[in-house]
């Protein structure tokens, strides 16, 4: 009998945290809720957001502080866009 090699491919993905706030490479919630409502730029925050759903995307796991800056953006969308509707 004989036995054919099997070629066993193990992936793995190993990412940095995307720089959510300049200067700041670990920042605290408080600090990024300060930066996000006070010194922030919409396309700053497009440039994040597109870096943290980029690396969502092929399958590395988010840092806590980098789920916060999306759950923080996406909740401050929601709410303009409930503010602009109609009655």
């Amino acid at each position: 009998m004989s036995y054919k090699p099997i070629h066993v491919y193990i992936t793995y993905v190993h990412t940095q945290m995307v720089q959510l706030i300049p200067d700041n490479a670990n920042p605290t919630m408080a600090e990024i809720d300060e930066y996000l409502f006070t010194r922030a730029t919409r396309g700053d925050i497009d440039v994040v957001v597109r870096e943290i759903r980029g690396k969502s995307g092929v399958g590395a796991l988010l840092h806590p502080a980098e789920a916060y800056f999306v759950e923080q953006v996406e909740a401050e969308v929601a709410v303009a866009v409930a503010v602009a509707l109609p009655d």
